[in-house]
């Protein structure tokens, strides 16, 4: 069994996989959404290659449409686009659809829910909405991984978990402040003039 793992390609498939979870992570440290989805389109990317090497056909296509769904997120993120409910509506129907095609028990549910959930939480503009939805989506891959009997997976989604209690612990007690005093910096209307 470990024998047949230890392949070339099994081994380069893993490099990718360790790409595509260390920029993850940054995401999760990032206080810029543009900066997270296009760290996100490069997770996505890694992943492509990584599901390559493995043969994996369904995932590689999940994350081609991550891919799209990125740069449609950064495009309507970039130009302020007024009609970012249709981007977020096409990626979900397009995560539906690949869901069904790759259904084979009830088990996949939890990878759709993650992949509903993370499609979202990278749709919308609030960094701290953003970190919980990946916490949760981190719980639902672990419940999928463990059904699915796959230890590196759960072990790699189990450390992305603890990843995110960091940065969501970050968030609430530096981030947000730093946000904050941003945007009352940008925009001095929301500050309180003193006249004296």
């Amino acid at each position: 069994m470990i024998s047949t793992m230890l392949t070339t390609s099994y081994i380069i498939s893993q490099v990718f996989a360790l790409f595509a979870y260390t920029f993850l992570a940054i995401t999760f440290f990032i206080k810029n959404k543009t900066k997270i989805v296009v760290f996100n389109i490069a997770c996505s990317l890694f992943f492509i290659f990584h599901y390559f090497f493995l043969n994996a056909s369904v995932g590689m296509i999940i994350n081609f449409i991550g891919v799209i769904r990125g740069i449609w997120y950064y495009l309507d993120d970039r130009f302020n686009s007024t009609h970012r409910i249709y981007s977020l509506l096409t990626c979900v129907v397009a995560s539906l659809i690949c869901s069904i095609i790759s259904f084979s028990s009830w088990i996949e549910i939890f990878a759709l829910l993650a992949g509903l959930g993370f499609t979202y939480s990278l749709w919308q503009k609030n960094i701290g909405v953003y970190r919980w939805f990946m916490l949760f989506c981190s719980v639902l891959w672990i419940l999928y991984n463990g059904l699915h009997r796959s230890l590196i997976a759960v072990i790699g989604e189990s450390i992305m978990l603890a990843i995110e209690i960091v940065a969501i612990i970050k968030f609430y007690t530096t981030d947000k402040k730093e946000l904050e005093a941003q945007n009352t910096t940008i925009n001095p209307a929301n500050t309180t003039l003193n006249k004296s």
